[in-house]
Order: C-alpha cells, then sequence, then structure tokens
C-alpha cells in the first residue's frame, strides 16, 4: 500500500514573512520588521519605528514610546517594546525609571533576563529603599532581595517563609523589622549586607529609634556585637549585651544560641 506523505516547505510559502517580522522585532530591526509586519501591526511598528530611529534603542524617545504603547498588541510587539524601554533607561548615567519603574522591569518583560539583573543592582545601588527594585531583584538573590524588601516597608515575600517561621515562633513584632537581623541570626545575609540595610535607612543612632520598632534597635546593636566580636573573640561589651537582650531576651538567646525553633 502506497503511503500518502506531506511535505511542508520550512524556506517558502506565506508563513515566511511573519517569521523574519517577529524574528527582525527579537533583534530590535525596525525597518525590517516594517517591511514584513502584517498588516494589523503595520501602524504600531510605524510607530515604534519612529520612537526608536534613527539612533537606536538606546537613545530612543520615551515620549514617542509611550504614545506608541497598545495594552492589545501582539506578544512580539509588546516584548520588543518592553526592550526598548529598558535598554533606553539604562543609557543614562543614573538609573532612570518610567512610569515609576525601573529599567529592570522592562528589560525582564522584553527578555533579556541578564541585562535585567545588572539594571536593577544598579538601581538598587543608586536607591536603595526602592521596595519594587528589590522585589525584582528576589529573582536573583533571592533571600537578600526578600529581606531588603519586607525591611524597607514593601511586601513580605514567599522566600522569606523560613525566617518569619522564626520571629512568629519568639512573638516579635513588627515582623518586617525582625526579618532582617533574623536572616543575618540564621546565616542569609552577612553582616555588611546588614550594615547596607541599617545604613539605606540612615540607622546611625539605635538609642533614637522608637521603642515600637524593636527589630531594627535589635539590628543595629547587632551588628555592632558582631563588629566587636571580630575583632575581639569572646570580647562583646557588656553594654551591647545588655542593649541585645533589653530589646529582646528571646533573640538574644537565639544570637548565643543560634538554635532554630523546635
Amino acid at each position: 500500500m502506497q503511503r500518502d506523505t506531506v511535505t511542508l516547505d520550512l524556506f517558502n510559502g506565506p508563513h515566511i514573512p511573519r517569521v523574519r517580522f517577529e524574528q527582525a522585532l527579537e533583534a530590535l530591526d525596525f525597518p525590517t520588521a516594517l517591511l514584513n509586519a502584517p498588516e494589523d501591526d503595520y501602524d504600531s511598528v510605524a510607530e515604534l519605528s519612529l520612537a526608536v530611529l534613527p539612533h537606536g534603542p538606546h537613545r530612543a524617545d520615551l515620549e514617542l514610546l509611550s504614545r506608541a504603547f497598545r495594552p492589545d498588541w501582539s506578544d512580539a510587539l509588546d516584548r520588543a517594546w518592553h526592550r526598548v524601554v529598558g535598554l533606553r533607561l539604562t543609557h543614562t548615567d543614573k538609573p532612570g525609571t518610567f512610569n515609576g519603574k525601573p529599567a529592570g522591569y522592562y528589560l525582564l518583560r522584553g527578555g533579556l533576563i541578564e541585562e535585567a539583573r545588572r539594571a536593577l543592582f544598579r538601581h538598587v545601588h543608586a536607591f536603595p529603599r526602592d521596595t519594587q527594585a528589590w522585589a525584582l531583584l528576589a529573582g536573583f538573590a533571592p533571600l537578600l532581595a526578600a529581606v531588603r524588601c519586607a525591611f524597607h516597608g514593601g511586601p513580605v515575600l514567599t522566600e522569606l517563609e523560613d525566617i518569619v517561621e522564626y520571629v512568629q515562633h519568639d512573638e516579635l513584632e513588627p515582623l518586617k523589622s525582625w526579618v532582617l537581623p533574623y536572616a543575618y541570626l540564621f546565616g542569609g545575609l552577612t553582616l555588611g549586607e546588614l550594615g547596607d540595610a541599617l545604613a539605606a535607612e540612615g540607622l546611625t543612632d539605635a538609642d533614637a529609634l522608637p521603642a515600637s520598632d524593636p527589630g531594627r534597635r535589635f539590628a543595629f546593636w547587632l551588628r555592632a556585637a558582631e563588629e566587636r566580636r571580630m575583632t575581639e573573640p569572646e570580647n562583646i561589651p557588656i553594654t551591647i549585651r545588655r542593649r541585645l537582650r533589653d530589646i529582646s531576651g528571646r533573640a538574644f538567646r537565639r544570637y548565643l544560641n543560634r538554635e532554630p525553633p523546635r
């Protein structure tokens, strides 16, 4: 019996312009995308081209990009638009934002993952209290980013589940201020990262903090204790020990024993 065969020509046919169109958008080659654009997408590509050309995505016109955006256009166009916005925002001396979102947000939506990671770290270096940027960074540095996000007033992300369990077991409040010292106590943060978080909040005098924020006060004195211990092991001044104990006896025992809850 003779078997019927169907041969699909991958290099010819009506699908080729669409393939070329999407490949051009992926490469941000707007002249080629315009030549191969489907009729329904032509006007959108033309608007994007006006925003990007002749200087390229790093010098694109943000106002024209804003006007060009369409919430219902194709995935390929949406990805290209976010990619251009992200690249435009990174091409500045100081990290930029667009509609309140950092460059990394747009680069992630545009599929430029490594570029997004670099842009987000650059952003939080310049704006260390930006909880939105820290939340986005949780995909790259899960615990550190989640701690910083919560500590600076953002949401408590799922990456903090284990730390939150420790804090709740010890009945400490407010939760968001305690995640920082507890993340350090359980080996999730370095001493430098603990200090960076405190510095971002401008915490230079723990005694000036309100009694209603014991987690931050504990983090301040914890850093002082650890810095002293590193230079003179087992010789932490009585004053520091007393401060830690007075703020929270339970957290102080954690510091001494470093034992997880049972």
